[in-house]
C-alpha cells in the first residue's frame, strides 16, 4: 500500500505538483501538513531531491515542531537532514554563519520587545522629544511596519518629506539603525529583511508552509521563532506567478 493512498484528488494533486511554484488555499481540517509531509516524501522519493535542499518554513515553533514530529514519523532515515524550523530561526542559523560577509560580527544580540522599547526611549530623549506626544511603541510600530516594506530610513526620510510628525518618525528610525549604542541586528524583522536581501543560497527545492488558513509551496527558490501572528506572508506570495489548489475540509476528505 503507497504512503499516498490515503489523500483525495486535490491533495494528491498537490503532493505531486513539479512545475514551478504552488499556491495551496486550505482552511482549519483541510490537512496542509499532511499534504505537505507527502509533498516531502515525494520530492524525496520519486523526484529524488536530496533531504538537505528541501527547507520547511513555518511561523510558529509549534507549527515547526509538528511538522518535524511528522516528517520524522513518515520518512524516516534521512529526514533529519531537511531544515524545518521557523522563518525567523532560518535566518538566525544562516546569519550566524555568513553576516560577517556584510560587514556584522557573527556574535551579534537580538533585541526582544523591552529593549527595543528602551531603546526608543533613549532615542526619544536624544532627539528631545516630548515622551508625552511620542510613545515608544508607536513609533516602534511605524518602524515596523516600514520594515515590513523594505522601506530604508533614507527612503522614509524622503517620503516624508515636510511633515512635521512623518519627519519626527523619521528621526527616530534613522537614530534606531545608526545611534552607536544599539546592537547591528536590533529585532526580528532586521534579520528576515537581512536574509531576504542579502542571501545567495540557492535551493533544489523549497518547501514554504504557512501555519494559517493558507499553506504556499515553492518548488524552487532562494531560503530567507516567533509565536506571533504575521501579516504580510501575501505580499511574499505575490512576488511569483502560481497556480492554485483549494483544499476540501477534513470531513469530506475523509469519505
Amino acid at each position: 500500500m503507497s504512503i499516498y493512498d490515503g489523500l483525495n484528488k486535490e491533495q494528491l494533486q498537490a503532493v505531486q505538483h513539479n512545475e514551478g511554484p504552488l499556491l495551496i488555499l486550505a482552511g482549519a481540517g483541510s490537512g496542509k501538513t499532511r499534504v505537505l509531509t507527502h509533498r516531502i516524501a515525494y520530492l524525496m522519493d520519486e523526484i529524488g531531491v536530496n533531504p538537505w535542499n528541501i527547507l520547511v518554513l513555518t511561523f510558529t515553533n509549534k507549527a515547526a515542531k509538528e511538522m518535524r514530529e511528522r516528517v520524522d514519523s513518515l520518512i524516516g532515515f534521512g529526514s533529519e537532514n531537511i531544515w524545518i524550523s521557523t522563518f525567523h530561526s532560518t535566518c538566525v542559523r544562516i546569519l550566524r554563519k555568513y553576516i560577517n560577509y556584510l560587514g556584522y560580527d557573527n556574535s551579534f544580540t537580538i533585541y526582544d520587545s523591552d529593549d527595543q522599547k528602551t531603546l526608543m526611549r533613549d532615542i526619544i530623549k536624544y532627539l528631545e522629544l516630548d515622551p508625552k506626544k511620542f510613545r515608544e511603541r508607536a513609533i516602534l510600530s511605524r518602524i515596523s511596519a516600514a520594515k515590513n516594506d523594505f522601506i530604508s530610513p533614507e527612503a522614509y526620510a524622503l517620503a516624508a518629506g515636510n511633515d512635521i510628525l512623518y519627519k519626527t518618525y523619521s528621526a527616530c528610525y534613522t537614530e534606531y539603525r545608526t545611534l552607536p549604542f544599539h546592537a547591528p541586528l536590533p529585532d526580528k524583522t532586521d534579520k528576515t529583511i537581512v536574509c531576504h536581501g542579502s542571501s545567495s543560497m540557492k535551493c533544489e527545492r523549497c518547501v514554504w508552509t504557512d501555519s494559517g488558513s493558507s499553506a504556499p509551496i515553492s518548488q524552487a527558490g532562494s531560503a530567507p521563532d516567533s509565536d506571533e501572528t504575521h501579516t504580510h506572508s501575501d505580499t511574499l506570495l505575490r512576488s511569483f506567478s502560481h497556480p492554485e489548489i483549494t483544499l476540501r475540509s477534513q470531513t469530506s476528505q475523509l469519505h
